[in-house]
C-alpha cells in the first residue's frame, strides 16, 4: 500500500529524500518493510530506519548495474579480509584501506570461472582484481 509520495526536483539527492521521508514516517504497531530502489538505500538509511522499527529491503534497481554476485564474496569483516570469492577461490593478496577492499586471484582459476561474466572482479596484466567499497558489499548483502 503507499502511504504517501512526493516530487522533489532533481536537484534533491535520493539518498536525502529517503532519509527525509523515513523521519516522517510514524509506526505505530508491527515493523512495517519499505522497499526501496537501490539509489535510496545505504547502511545509514537503514540504520535510522531500524531506530524507528522499519525495515528497508533495497531492490537491485542501482542505476543499471548488473547482478555482480556481491552478496556472495564470503568476508572476515573483523580482520577485512575477503576470504572466498562466489566460486570458493581464496585470493592470493588482499588488502583494506579507507573502507576500500582490495583482493587479488590467481589468473589460471579466473580465466575459465563460470560466475566471471556477473562478476566484481576485473581481470588485469597479471591476476584479477576485486576493488570494492565495504559499502558496495554491504549494499550487495542486502539483496540476499
Amino acid at each position: 500500500m503507499i502511504t504517501q509520495y512526493n516530487f522533489k526536483k532533481n536537484n534533491y539527492s535520493d539518498q536525502r529524500f529517503a532519509h527525509d521521508t523515513i523521519e516522517k514516517l510514524t509506526v505505530e504497531k508491527d515493523e512495517p518493510t519499505l522497499f526501496v530502489d537501490g539509489t535510496y538505500y545505504s547502511e545509514d538509511i537503514d540504520k535510522k530506519a531500524k531506530t524507528k522499527g522499519i525495515k528497508v529491503v533495497p531492490t537491485n534497481l542501482v542505476g543499471g548495474s548488473k547482478n555482480n554476485n556481491g552478496n556472495k564474496f564470503e568476508i572476515d569483516e573483523k580482520r577485512h579480509m575477503i576470504k572466498k570469492c562466489p566460486s570458493g577461490l581464496k585470493p592470493v593478496y588482499n588488502a583494506f584501506k579507507k573502507g576500500f577492499y582490495r583482493a587479488h586471484f590467481n589468473k589460471k582459476h579466473y580465466n575459465n570461472c563460470p560466475l566471471r561474466e556477473n562478476c566484481l572482479v576485473v581481470k588485469q596484466m597479471k591476476n584479477y582484481l576485486l576493488g570494492v567499497t565495504e559499502t558496495k558489499l554491504h549494499h550487495s548483502k542486502a539483496y540476499r
